[in-house]
């Protein structure tokens, strides 16, 4: 009876002892489990990028009209100061989106910390040298365009305002050189047609010593060109 009694005692222990080692080893899986979770919700991957991407897009499209059936490419600029040169990069800040659609041939800047659009620009998809500044493909922005108006009586005085602006500013069109309505205006005049090229306008109104203005009574404005430009007495 006795040694029963022992062996039932021992059979108990063992059972006993199993039980722990099983809720043991059962524990330690759960608690690496949560922490693998817990982990990978830490590592950057695929699905983050997807979903900043998609969140990029949506800010965008409460603030301007996006080109329908077509999902963009999003790049951030990376080095603003190498892309200086090109217009449409002209105020770009480092961590700036920039928003590529191919099938519309268009690229919106944008600024995630401001929540404003920089710029809107039509665009060439240059695919077969990729910038190393920007996450993805980079926009190369179209030409700018400019109208020419000679705003004087001297001939040919728009063809030698022509030449300094190609000299001076690279990836400029001028598509129209014409006579102005009145031939006496004093200064030249630089207007922005389309009012969303601040800085161009400053830029060329430097590099021409003329006047940012709005377009005058009697002008006629263009949806050929994005600035205007109106040659004054100034320059003869």
């Amino acid at each position: 009876m006795i040694q029963f009694l022992k062996l039932k005692s021992s059979i108990i222990v063992i059972i006993i002892l199993a039980t722990l080692l099983i809720l043991t080893t059962t524990g330690a899986a759960v608690y690496f489990y949560f922490q693998y979770q817990a982990t990978a919700k830490l590592l950057p991957g695929k699905t983050a990028a997807v979903d900043e991407s998609k969140k990029i897009i949506e800010m965008v499209g409460k603030l301007i009209q996006l080109p329908e059936n077509e999902q963009p490419s999003v790049a951030t600029v990376t080095d603003p100061e190498k892309l200086k040169d090109q217009p449409f990069f002209a105020r770009a800040k480092t961590g700036d989106k920039v928003l590529i659609f191919n099938n519309a041939k268009k690229a919106i800047l944008y600024d995630p910390i401001a929540n404003k659009i920089i710029d809107v620009s039509p665009i060439n998809i240059n695919t077969s040298s990729p910038s190393a500044n920007l996450a993805n493909k980079t926009p190369t922005p179209m030409p700018l365009k400019i109208a020419l108006y000679n705003g004087t009586d001297v001939v040919g005085i728009t063809a030698r305002v022509e030449k300094e602006l190609k000299d001076k500013i690279d990836n400029i069109d001028i598509p129209i050189k014409e006579n102005a309505k009145k031939k006496d205006y004093p200064d030249t005049l630089i207007i922005d047609l389309i009012g969303n090229k601040p800085q161009v306008v400053e830029q060329l109104a430097k590099v021409l010593k003329g006047k940012i203005s709005t377009l005058p009574d009697g002008e006629v404005g263009t949806n050929l060109a994005e600035i205007m430009i109106i040659v004054g007495a100034d320059k003869k």
